[in-house]
């Protein structure tokens, strides 16, 4: 016979005990957010790639906060995808209403690869060499996360972790911070910043 389930009360007190508990952490993480959209971004932006794009950048700010690191660096890439492939669809349309020749020898496949979308992204301008590096580097943090690694694999997340010296838990924070430092850095690219706050004047 199945044990009675919690009550409604009992349940809401269980989970704002683990948020309380680690409230602390929550908020510096936060604030390391609120400092990169500081750095990075406009004051509001522009999220081409529709519901899956705007759902992994918020999902992915969520999950930053609440410590679930994993997770932002696979929602991350969903997001980079997204964007990007979105941003160049409609760059092309704008194009060709005004007349003006596509950016790119050939058409974007419909299910273009990563590598793809970092060409043609970098032949319309949205990406700079430096992007691109930061962008790779995210997929090598993401592949392993989701094709298995034996332990001897450099990549492997406690290989790293041993090599390192360090808990996994540092690892796999250091990794999210750079994953949503890599997403709001593109999201504060004139392409989707909107806003965007102007240097002070002297």
């Amino acid at each position: 016979m199945l044990e009675q389930l919690p009550s409604e009360g009992q349940a809401a007190q269980a989970y704002l005990t683990g948020v309380v508990g680690d409230l602390p952490s929550r908020i510096a993480r936060l604030r390391i957010l609120w400092a990169l959209d500081n750095d990075f971004g406009g004051s509001e932006c522009l999220i081409p790639g529709g519901e899956v794009a705007y759902r992994a950048y918020a999902e992915a700010r969520d999950t930053f906060v609440s410590g679930n690191f994993l997770s932002t660096v696979l929602l991350s890439q969903s997001l980079i995808e997204n964007l990007l492939g979105g941003h160049l669809v409609i760059d092309e349309i704008s194009r060709e209403i005004h007349g003006r020749p596509a950016r790119a020898t050939k058409p974007l496949n419909p299910r273009p690869s990563m590598k793809d979308l970092l060409e043609h992204s970098a032949v319309a301008g949205v990406l700079s060499e430096h992007d691109v590096k930061n962008i790779g580097r995210l997929m090598e943090l993401r592949n392993p996360l989701t094709h298995y690694r034996e332990i001897n694999d450099p990549q492997n997340l406690t290989r790293r972790a041993m090599d390192c010296r360090v808990h996994p838990e540092q690892i796999m924070f250091e990794d999210a911070r750079f994953a949503i430092e890599t997403v709001i850095a593109l999201l504060g690219k004139s392409e989707f910043a909107i806003g965007r706050r102007k240097p002070d004047s002297d």
